[in-house]
């Protein structure tokens, strides 16, 4: 009994730390969100060519920011999405909600500045981790939200390892992450979201 009750208090905790994240909403139209996700799930797959932030794909990410080849592309490549997706229906640049950084960090103090806060997360959100009170973070994109904290995103620059090759390798994957735990050394800033 003294089990059960436990892990109840324990999912209560969990699920108000995630609800009492910060989260932030970018104006950005249902349409342009709707088609990013549709480039998202194209891109899943990608890997890079010698695990150093390089091949040819890797560079696409890159060029939207103007980013040097070799850099971290976590966020460039949620950026890219946008941007082919403004292209596809016909939208000026100036219609990508996010800011023109390589930066997650960059990116949640730009949607801090500029968004509405609101508490509920929700698919399409982009996840903010840093590294203790560093530049330094991560980004990945919610495709699907789980219990207990639980969400599948599709996260670039990331890394798995590959059965079919038999060694580590690095590019775009979906992945299973608990929003309660750390993603390695990076801690939970919070959340950017879409919305008109």
């Amino acid at each position: 009994m003294a089990r059960i009750f436990l892990l109840l208090v324990l999912q209560i905790f969990a699920q108000t730390i995630v609800l009492c994240q910060n989260r932030y909403v970018l104006p950005c139209s249902k349409a342009l969100v709707d088609e990013s996700r549709k480039v998202l799930w194209m891109q899943l797959g990608v890997t890079e060519a010698t695990n150093r932030n390089d091949g040819k794909d890797i560079e696409k990410y890159l060029k939207v920011l103007g980013l040097p080849t070799g850099s971290p592309y976590c966020l460039a490549g949620q950026y890219y999405c946008f941007f082919e997706a403004t292209k596809i229906l016909g939208l000026p640049k100036s219609a990508i909600p996010l800011p023109s950084t390589g930066l997650s960090t960059g990116l949640f103090r730009f949607a801090k500045q500029k968004g509405k806060r609101q508490s509920k997360i929700s698919i399409d959100d982009l996840i903010v981790w840093q590294r203790g009170r560093s530049i330094f973070g991560h980004t990945e994109r919610i495709v699907k939200l789980g219990r207990k904290g639980w969400v599948e995103t599709i996260g670039f620059n990331t890394r798995k390892f590959s059965k079919q090759e038999n060694r580590w390798v690095e590019g775009v994957f979906l992945w299973k992450r608990n929003l309660i735990h750390p993603l390695g050394h990076l801690n939970l800033l919070g959340f950017v979201g879409f919305g008109e």
